[in-house]
């Protein structure tokens, strides 16, 4: 007599799998930019939703449940190059702050025509950024991502998949 769970087949990360996963990112000289090991519930990821980068997702397929792994990605394949053209001056009139932007604000700045109604925002138009300078009232806005330009290692560990 066999038992019931005896031939059941161990499941692995595919081009659709849901899973849980903990993943750790360090800079290029080792520094924890990130990290989710700490946190007592593990994120769901679904493969192919763009839940995490494309990269991380093809570094996850055939993966099972216990599985770590160590992997490193170029600026391309991570977040990008770093692109002086995503550095824009914002003019004082175009500010919606209580008070004056400040170095080092993270802020979103909504990229739309004035009279859009808040109902009619689309995601795609509102951009973050960190004031980098701030010269009468003009601010300098940084909206490159803050990982831009920088070589990535990633520590994964799949928990489980469904």
């Amino acid at each position: 007599m066999t038992k019931k769970n005896e031939f059941r087949q161990e499941r692995v990360v595919g081009k659709k799998s849901k899973l849980l996963m903990h993943y750790r990112c360090l800079d290029e000289n080792g520094v924890e930019l990130e990290s989710t090991f700490d946190d007592p519930q593990a994120p769901e990821v679904t493969i192919g939703k763009q839940d995490v980068l494309e990269a991380i997702e093809a570094q996850l397929i055939g993966m099972k449940a216990g599985d770590k792994k160590t992997f490193t990605l170029e600026p391309e394949d991570a977040f990008g190059f770093y692109d002086d053209d995503n550095v824009e001056e914002i003019p004082p009139e175009k500010w919606q702050l209580d008070e004056p932007p400040a170095v080092g604000l993270e802020v979103e700045i909504l990229f739309a025509d004035d009279d859009v109604d808040d109902d009619e925002v689309d995601e795609d138009d509102i951009y973050y950024g960190v004031v980098i300078e701030v010269n009468d009232g003009v601010a300098l806005v940084d909206f490159n991502h803050p990982h831009a330009g920088k070589k990535l290692t990633f520590e994964v560990e799949v928990v489980k998949v469904f």
